[in-house]
């Protein structure tokens, strides 16, 4: 009897130890998956933090460029005024020369201010893909449940887009 408890409680601690082990391996995984997590995160901020600053340096340069056109049109037709206002000068070839450099001037003010914007639904289609991701990054983390509340979230939304995109454009596609 002695020797069967003996063995019995040996199983037991065997076990236990076993099932320690198994333990502190699932929590060792989840720390590497969540510090995976963190340094994505980090990757990802870095990047958007990267891209607004170069859009900010874009605009401060398209502003600058502007201000200078801007600047030069009004010398220009100022010139132009002037060349018009004189009652010796009557050269209408200076005058052109001064409407074709207005012109030019004009058609790179309005090129300058018909910056492109993003496309709603790529930036939509963009943020359903981080869900996807997050959703992996979970289901690695070992949070099945929430990886599968948040897919199912992203799939909600997918539809949505594009069902909204078959109502709304002129080819049905």
């Amino acid at each position: 009897m002695r020797y069967f408890l003996g063995v019995i409680l040996t199983v037991i601690i065997i076990a236990g130890m076993g099932l320690a082990f198994a333990m502190e391996r699932v929590e060792r995984e989840r720390r590497v998956a969540a510090r995976h997590e963190a340094t994505a995160q980090m990757a990802r901020k870095a990047d958007l933090a990267e891209r607004e600053r170069l859009e900010r340096q874009e605009q401060e340069e398209r502003e600058r460029q502007t201000a200078s056109i801007r600047l030069k049109l009004a010398v220009l037709r100022k010139a132009r005024a002037e060349r018009l206002s004189k009652s010796g000068d009557t050269n209408p070839a200076a005058v052109q020369v001064l409407d074709r450099e207005i012109m030019n001037l004009e058609r790179e003010l309005e090129r300058l201010s018909d910056r492109p914007q993003e496309n709603p639904r790529d930036e939509i289609a963009g943020k359903i893909e981080h869900l996807h991701a997050a959703t992996e990054h979970l289901h690695q983390a070992g949070m099945p449940d929430l990886a599968r509340e948040l897919h199912e979230r992203a799939e909600t939304m997918e539809r949505e887009l594009h069902r909204h995109h078959a109502e709304h454009s002129p080819d049905g596609r």
